[in-house]
């Protein structure tokens, strides 16, 4: 199993273009060698045991969430906040977010909270002009979050305006991604947050695609559970018998691990192009004529974030899974998004790829994990068995509790006697 990116070193000797052109042909000959050989990348430590108390026990659920609070999260996507004074709200777990693009370019984020009394500032997404005034008591503040005026200020005595500006939030933004931290206090060092993996997310070119479609997904599932299914390709003949298996051969998957402390993933999985290609006798001819990479591109964004990137329909999906105050739930974010200038024409022609997609995900996927969940919640199962095949499944687990300060979850399988 590999687990070093391509990574800065080659990200800094090449231009864009070729580190794409790299990447894309380093990871179709490792997916034409397993096709060949008849394997995928495979965990070192082989088949796995995962204990159902990581799905069931509730204070590892409220670390879990807590930890979530002091890490940058995806809020929103670069084109959602097109030009200055453009403003987006976002509930991330149960905090009011307002993000505010700024004058020079960058973006703000706010407690979208009035400073007097708490009201709501703003609703859904638009322009906030020279002031946003609150709907309760029309305190006013500026895009940059200072207070301006407070209607009848002698009724509040010596009101400091510079001490009661709204509530910043640590922002920041890269590959057209925006990040927030939900800790007032923290510090965001977001280029230090994602390491290697800044070049994997720069090759999806998130900061050229608009949301086209948007949509929230609540169930009664453990979030860690609904995650799984994003990050192995084992299930896809199966599962997506009526949507996708026809692309994919199944079951044929690389897996790299970036940034510090291998927190985040690149899993890719075959296309059934590869097949043909792995018959081709010159290899290298195949790898020189490449238009486009003849796999899907899954890459998990700690802490719970999945982009997937399909090079062949060059359009993007943005999931991010939310844990809930119980175990067994979680909510899902959903973003469909498509090149900014794509014309109505070609809208048209992939959006039939698009609803494919969604009824996988929505319907397939999604359809599978309640069940799993209530065999779990019914004591009957004590673990989950995760093959060696399903790497990144491990390593997502084993990420977690390292953050947590936990031993890894997983276990070699016990030998029947």
């Amino acid at each position: 199993m590999a687990v070093a990116s391509l990574g800065m070193t080659i990200e800094s000797t090449m231009s864009t273009g070729e580190f794409a052109a790299e990447t894309r042909r380093a990871l179709t000959l490792r997916h034409i060698e397993h096709v060949r050989a008849g394997t995928t990348d495979a965990h070192p430590d082989g088949v796995r045991v995962i204990p159902a108390s990581e799905y069931l026990d509730p204070e590892l659920a409220a670390a879990e969430r807590a930890l979530m609070h002091t890490v940058p999260l995806v809020a929103a996507t670069s084109g959602e906040l097109a030009g200055p004074r453009s403003y987006r709200t976002e509930m991330l777990f149960d905090v009011p977010v307002l993000l505010v693009r700024q004058d020079d370019g960058s973006v703000k984020a706010f407690l979208n909270s009035c400073s007097h009394r708490g009201a709501r500032l703003l609703e859904g997404a638009g322009e906030v002009g020279k002031r946003i005034s609150c709907s309760y008591h029309a305190w006013t503040y500026a895009p940059n979050g200072e207070l301006k005026s407070v209607t009848q200020p002698g009724k509040f005595g010596k009101v400091e305006l510079c001490d009661n500006g709204l509530v910043e939030l640590p922002c920041a933004e890269r590959y057209g991604l925006i990040f927030v931290m939900l800790d007032a206090q923290g510090e965001m060092d977001i280029d230090a947050f994602l390491g290697d993996f800044a070049p994997q997310l720069a090759l999806c070119n998130l900061d050229t695609f608009k949301v086209a479609d948007e949509r929230t997904l609540p169930h009664e599932v453990n979030w860690k559970l609904a995650l799984c299914g994003y990050l192995e390709s084992y299930h896809v003949k199966v599962v997506h018998a009526k949507t996708l298996a026809a692309a994919f051969i199944g079951n044929v998957s690389t897996h790299d691990a970036f940034g510090p402390d291998g927190r985040h993933f690149r899993t890719t999985w075959s296309m059934n192009e590869v097949v043909q290609m792995a018959e081709a006798e010159d290899v290298d001819a195949v790898l020189d004529g490449l238009q486009y990479a003849p796999y899907n591109t899954v890459l998990y964004l700690y802490p719970n974030t999945v982009i997937t990137a399909p090079d062949f329909i060059g359009i993007r999906f943005i999931n991010r899974l939310f844990p809930g105050h119980q175990p067994h739930d979680q909510i899902t974010h959903y973003r469909t998004m498509v090149p900014a200038f794509m014309t109505d024409d070609e809208r048209a022609m992939v959006e039939p790829f698009q609803q494919v997609t969604r009824t996988a995900v929505e319907e397939e996927d999604y359809g599978q994990v309640p069940g799993i969940n209530k065999a779990i919640r019914s004591g009957l199962r004590d673990s989950l068995l995760v093959g060696e095949n399903e790497p990144t499944v491990t390593e997502m687990h084993r990420v977690m509790a390292r953050a947590l300060g936990r031993p890894n979850p997983d276990q070699p399988v016990t030998p029947s006697a």
